[in-house]
């Protein structure tokens, strides 16, 4: 029993090695605007409370965690209950999430969190954003699209962004969490400074013809051709043979012939919308 304590020893401080190695590792979090580091700051016990202070609104955080490994549902509902709700997945076992002020971040480790950060302001900035230029055209429908956490009230978003000086902009579309606000580059910076605020994008209110590549691309300019035989893709039927009665989703309002009385389902709903579905009052 003596002879083996060493190979024991070398069995235990490798395993520890190992472990140690783990949760050493750090997984980039890769938003649109590139890659950032996390520093694992959970796992290696240097978080601190008060770094988190700027993202601070109503009582609730706004950030990013990350996890070793992608939470399970019965851990999400826990976090709940503990007081993190978690929103968008962000690729690199992160999501975008609210934490209640009261939460005890020293439990953090319990659910599997390997760090919890402020998002900084340029990754909520699309870099296109900064080369916009104004036209004297009267028909620019272009805009900046605020996305914000959806756990914020949306009236609390407005009442700040005219705080600032921005002009809203009404739209008969339904945005989810996203305010459409005139352009102004000057004040991208103070967007994204904004706690609850996630992304900023540009987002144009008229239609955009995007069809000509791939017309190009598959080489059918001549079924649309007069002299050829001029498909259009006007007074088209398509019959889609699925699992679902499609009728209950407001976007094939008036577009409908005929259906069969199956139940409404999710999949043949998706179909059915990639063929023929409006998608402007709900695009789900």
């Amino acid at each position: 029993m003596i002879k083996n304590c060493p190979s024991i020893l070398i069995l235990v401080l490798l395993s520890c090695s190992l472990i140690l190695t783990a949760q050493d590792k750090q997984i980039p979090v890769h938003f649109a605007n590139g890659d950032f580091v996390t520093g694992n700051n959970i796992s290696k016990q240097s978080f601190k409370k008060e770094d988190l202070q700027t993202v601070l609104f109503s009582n609730n955080y706004y950030v990013a965690v990350q996890f070793s490994s992608l939470p399970t549902e019965n851990i999400k509902e826990l976090l709940k209950y503990a007081g993190i709700v978690l929103h968008e997945y962000i690729p690199g076992n992160t999501f975008l999430a609210t934490i209640k002020n009261s939460f005890d971040f020293t439990a953090a480790k319990n659910y599997h969190i390997v760090s919890i950060n402020t998002i900084p302001p340029s990754y909520k900035i699309d870099p296109a954003l900064f080369s916009y230029q104004k036209t004297n055209d009267k028909q620019d429908a272009r805009t900046f699209a605020v996305s914000f956490f959806p756990s914020v009230n949306k009236a609390d978003v407005e009442t700040r962004l005219k705080q600032m000086g921005l002009v809203l902009v009404p739209t008969k579309f339904h945005f989810l969490n996203i305010i459409l606000v005139q352009p102004d580059v000057s004040k991208l910076n103070g967007i994204a400074a904004l706690p609850f605020v996630s992304f900023i994008r540009e987002q144009t209110l008229q239609d955009k013809i995007i069809n000509y590549n791939d017309i190009a691309t598959h080489g059918i300019s001549s079924l649309q051709s007069i002299s050829g035989r001029n498909l259009a893709g006007k007074s088209v039927v398509v019959g889609v043979g699925d699992n679902a009665d499609i009728s209950t989703h407001i976007d094939f309002n008036g577009k409908l012939i005929s259906r069969h009385p199956y139940p409404p389902d999710n999949h043949g709903t998706h179909t059915s919308g990639t063929t023929a579905g409006a998608g402007f009052i709900n695009p789900k």
